[in-house]
């Protein structure tokens, strides 16, 4: 017979309820992130998006990038230090790290911007990936079986690496004498499949890091991401669509290769 007394208090004792609270904010996020993303009145407004607007305060795009990207590396270290000793980090601890170091070296020796970004958004932004990057580093399981090590870090190494690739294809874009603020339709890679590639693999490392955890959150972690920047790519593909008309393909896939 059930004591639900018992089962009750399971779900009403301060820990649980946060618990509870944050699994049900995540799954808003994941409900919602896509949408957001496609509608131009609600997405992110940085990169490609981002307005150019005087009446806030401006930044310039590796400013603003940075501001996003940093403060991750350093919570991520202070709360893997804090709960699991100098030396005895997690392996989902150090693909984290791992991540945003390599987007703050590509902020600072690949990417060429041009424009510039609201304080405002990059703060923002880069609140949700520190509180994100805080978690994993919190929840994240100390011990994992050397499958799970394995298959988390090939899937990082693999999305880390492809990320990469197509970001300096990216790059190499805006290289060579060309004019920053002139688009070209990118080429190489799985680029000729996909819109946006370099989601799609930096997908792949976030799955690494979802294994890596062995915790549910951190899934949820990444389905958000998937809802989130399956939105961006939709919203980079209707705007390749709009500036190149003719010239774009009709058959190239968003995210998945020959899938989506």
């Amino acid at each position: 017979m059930f004591e639900w007394n018992t089962i009750l208090s399971n779900f009403t004792t301060p820990g649980k309820l946060v618990r509870i609270f944050i699994s049900l904010f995540q799954f808003v996020v994941i409900l919602t992130s896509h949408n957001a993303e496609t509608d131009p009145t609600t997405r992110a407004q940085y990169s490609k998006f981002a307005k150019q607007d005087e009446s806030s305060r401006m930044v310039s795009s590796r400013i603003g990038m940075l501001i996003i990207y940093t403060p991750s590396i350093f919570f991520s270290l202070i709360v893997s230090i804090a709960t699991h000793g100098l030396l005895e980090f997690p392996v989902a601890n150090i693909l984290c790290i791992l991540h945003f170091v390599k987007r703050d070296l590509e902020v600072l020796f690949l990417h060429i911007y041009s424009g510039k970004v609201s304080l405002g958004v990059s703060t923002m932004i880069g609140t949700y990936y520190t509180i994100t990057a805080s978690a994993i580093s919190y929840v994240s399981a100390k011990e994992v079986s050397h499958t799970e090590k394995r298959i988390s870090i090939l899937l990082f190494v693999v999305g880390s690496i492809g990320n990469c690739y197509h970001h300096y294809l990216l790059a190499k874009l805006r290289s060579d004498g060309n004019n920053k603020k002139i688009y070209l339709i990118p080429q190489g890679g799985m680029f000729n499949y996909v819109t946006a590639p370099h989601y799609f693999f930096e997908l792949i490392a976030w799955l690494g890091m979802a294994v890596a955890s062995r915790h549910f959150n951190i899934y949820l972690v990444f389905l958000s991401m998937c809802s989130y920047l399956s939105g961006r790519a939709v919203a980079q593909s209707q705007f390749y669509k709009d500036k190149f008309a003719d010239e774009w393909s009709e058959t190239k896939k968003i995210l998945v290769p020959f899938l989506y």
